[in-house]
């Protein structure tokens, strides 16, 4: 690992009481992304409404897989009925 900016070694020095792996992993997130090097970690806050909204969208893909199949089973059915 390449040596850590003065940013960094600021910023880690709040954790001294923390494990070695702690530390280490807290490093690594500080040296990634665009701020990386510079001893800032942006956090973005989970977008609920994407998550709704991913919950919503594979539930109307079961009910569309479910309708395509009773479709398909309907169509075959009427083909599969004795002649009178």
């Amino acid at each position: 690992m390449a040596p850590l900016p003065d940013a960094v070694r600021r910023t880690l020095a709040w954790y001294d009481g923390e494990r070695p792996g702690v530390k280490a992993n807290l490093a690594r997130l500080l040296m990634h992304g665009r701020p990386g090097g510079s001893g800032k970690l942006v956090v973005l806050p989970v977008d609920h409404v994407a998550a709704a909204a991913a919950a919503v969208t594979t539930e109307a893909t079961e009910l569309c897989k479910r309708e395509t199949v009773d479709a398909f089973f309907a169509q075959i059915g009427g083909q599969l009925r004795p002649a009178a």
